[in-house]
Order: structure tokens, then sequence, then C-alpha cells
């Protein structure tokens, strides 16, 4: 009996398989087993939608600067860190290598250098993007980034 009874026919029904013996108790996982099923169907659902968010920000950098997945990888924290600061090519115009290479400061390791933001000025200049609507697809992006890292975050700490 796989669905809930509960009318008086059902209830007799139930009373009487009972009573024979025939009715098999149903099966309770311990305590243990039922945390790990939990846990790992967070995981997963945590994982698709880091995949969804990812695909949402490639489809905005598509538009707003498809050159940039070319120059760099998108999901690196210089990436991010860029996406961040600089979400569309048309956010670049009032910037300057001295303006970029300061996003890297506080980043460990980065080997982004002057000749790179210069490269990268260069190719936001001359991107093919028109700069409609920058300020809603900056919002898109930006808010993307932010339920990335929520959610990696939230991965990283139960993978603890």
């Amino acid at each position: 009996m796989k669905k809930v009874k509960n009318d008086e026919i059902d209830s007799l029904v139930i009373a009487l398989l009972l009573k024979d013996g025939k009715f098999s108790s149903g099966y309770i996982t311990d305590d243990e087993f039922q945390s790990l099923r939990t846990l790992y169907r967070n995981r997963s659902s945590i994982q698709a939608d880091m995949k969804d968010v990812k695909k949402r920000i490639l489809t905005q950098i598509t538009v707003t600067f498809p050159e940039f997945e070319g120059f760099i990888k998108p999901f690196t924290v210089s990436g991010l860190a860029l996406l961040e600061k600089y979400p569309t090519a048309h956010h670049y115009r009032h910037s300057s290598v001295d303006r970029i290479m300061k996003i890297f400061r506080h980043i460990q390791g980065n080997n982004f250098t002057q000749s790179k933001a210069l490269q990268l000025l260069e190719l936001s200049r001359e991107s093919i993007y028109s700069g409609k609507a920058k300020d809603a697809r900056a919002i898109a992006i930006r808010s993307s980034i932010k339920v990335n890292l929520k959610k990696k975050l939230l991965w990283l700490y139960q993978e603890r």
C-alpha cells in the first residue's frame, strides 16, 4: 500500500490486514543514512544551480563582451574580479591600466600584468557590443556572480 489511506473502508482493510499478519510495516532508514541522503540531494541541487548561474553569466558575457571569454577564463578569481568591477565592454571606457591593476593587488598568486591590462582595454574598445542596456546587463551579471559565489560557499561548507 503506497498511498495514504484515511477513509473508514481503508482503515477497516488495514486493520484486517494487520490482524491477519499480512501487512508489513514500512522501512525506516537510520538517522545517518537519512542525513547522507539529504545532504547529497542538497549538494546535487546546489551544483545544478551553480551550472545554471554560470550559463546565465556566459550568456550575458557573450552579448556584452564576447571577446572577454577568449582573453581570460571568466570563472577564475581574476575573471570574476574583472566581471564584478567591469561587467560589460562599455564599462571599461572610463578605466585605465592602473585601475585594472588595482583590482589584482589583493588577489594572491595572480599573474595579471600591465600588458594584459592594456590588451584588455584595447579589446573592450574594439568590442562589437553596442552598449545598449549596459546598466541592466551589468546588474544581471553582478547579481549572478554573487549568487554563484554564495552557492559555491555553501557547497564548500557542506564538503567539510
